[in-house]
């Protein structure tokens, strides 16, 4: 791509940053009118601060929305028409969660709805496992229920990080950015600018989600991007699979999507872990950051670099290690650092501790003085 898209790109991103940066303040002040604020129920401890309105989902829809159509030339995306009604079905039902609080099956099913139409009419799924487990390709079907089961996975996990405030935009614009940066490079320009659009939007949201928090992702803003992220991660295992002999080509593509994927993902092998083995829900509050969490903001803060940046070095050694390692055995290889994440970052905190309680003091006693 030259210098024209690279243009387009950049004003595609800024578009979408001032839009989510300008909506958020409208919908905190809203929100507040309202009384939409993210309380946690009684005797629930929630990780995000209390009275945090819940509708950033909106803003950053608003500048999804709004810069790609403008830069996207979405016309040339045949799977968009089925992206946006899907996304429509997910915020309407997170809007009344968070303003009413649907019960389980009702989102589940609305969600599974807004899969398959994506899925099944937009034909966006996967049919080649590149060898995962010794299989290839699979019919239609196949792939479409395997698909559609991803979606309403990834979806539930993203809204079980967002537990945690800047951790699930972190992530969201680690994932959207690199694959951004390889739909660009592989020369397919509307991906590249709705990867990088949902990154943009993004950052003006996180700006207002960083301590002290001012508005949450709420479950609109999770499902929003959670579905997007495994839309885009789907388009990418479908468009690399048809360019072989390409230099963007990557070898074990759906192993290396799953690295960039690798937070929610192994936020979901986790619950399904405890479900198999201990025969416990996997959708009470046993995810990986739950056990992480501190009262803190230190502790917050110290939670989400540390999984971006283990995002980012898993990441890097799948591409290292694609077309050198058998696909099964890579999936298991980053299984296994994904599962790590949890007790490195214990680790690495309980190693890191005093002297961040040192600086803390330190900042405290200065305040003190000032």
């Amino acid at each position: 791509m030259g210098f024209e898209s690279t243009i387009g790109v950049i004003l595609a991103v800024v578009t979408a940053f001032l839009i989510s940066y300008a909506f958020m303040p409208v919908i905190v002040k809203i929100a507040g009118l309202k009384e939409l604020i993210d309380n946690p129920p009684e005797g629930q401890k929630k990780v995000t601060v209390a009275d945090v309105p819940n509708l950033g989902g909106m803003g950053i829809f608003a500048a999804f929305l709004i810069a790609f159509s403008i830069w996207g030339h979405a016309n040339q995306l045949e799977s968009y028409p089925f992206l946006v009604a899907s996304l429509f079905m997910l915020i309407l039902t997170g809007i009344n969660d968070d303003i009413l609080e649907l019960t389980t099956p009702k989102k589940l099913v609305i969600q599974f709805l807004a899969s398959a139409e994506i899925v099944i009419a937009g034909k966006v799924l996967i049919t080649n496992f590149g060898g995962l487990f010794g299989i290839y390709e699979v019919p239609f079907w196949v792939g479409a229920v395997v698909t559609i089961s991803l979606f309403v996975l990834f979806v539930n996990s993203f809204k079980y990080i967002n537990e945690v405030d800047v951790l699930a935009g972190g992530v969201g614009i680690i994932i959207s950015s690199i694959f951004g940066i390889w739909f660009l490079g592989a020369g397919f320009y509307t991906l590249a600018i709705l990867s990088f659009v949902i990154a943009g939007a993004l950052l003006g949201f996180l700006i207002y989600n960083m301590h002290p928090t001012k508005v949450s992702l709420g479950d609109t803003g999770s499902l929003l991007i959670g579905f997007v992220l495994v839309f885009i991660s789907v388009q990418f295992i479908q468009i690399n699979n048809t360019i072989i002999g390409n230099p963007w080509h990557i070898d074990n593509s759906i192993i290396f999507a799953f690295a960039v994927m690798i937070i929610p993902a192994a936020d979901i092998l986790r619950a399904l872990y405890i479900r198999l083995v201990t025969g416990k829900n996997p959708f009470v509050k046993t995810h990986i950051h739950k056990r992480l969490t501190e009262s803190s903001i230190m502790t917050k803060a110290f939670i989400s670099i540390s999984y971006w940046i283990g995002n980012l070095l898993i990441i890097a050694i799948a591409y290292s290690l694609s077309g050198i390692m058998n696909t099964t055995l890579m999936f298991l290889t980053i299984t296994i650092l994904g599962m790590m994440l949890l007790p490195a970052t214990k680790f690495l905190y309980s190693s890191l501790e005093p002297l961040l309680e040192f600086s803390d003091k330190k900042i405290s006693i200065k305040n003190i003085k000032q």
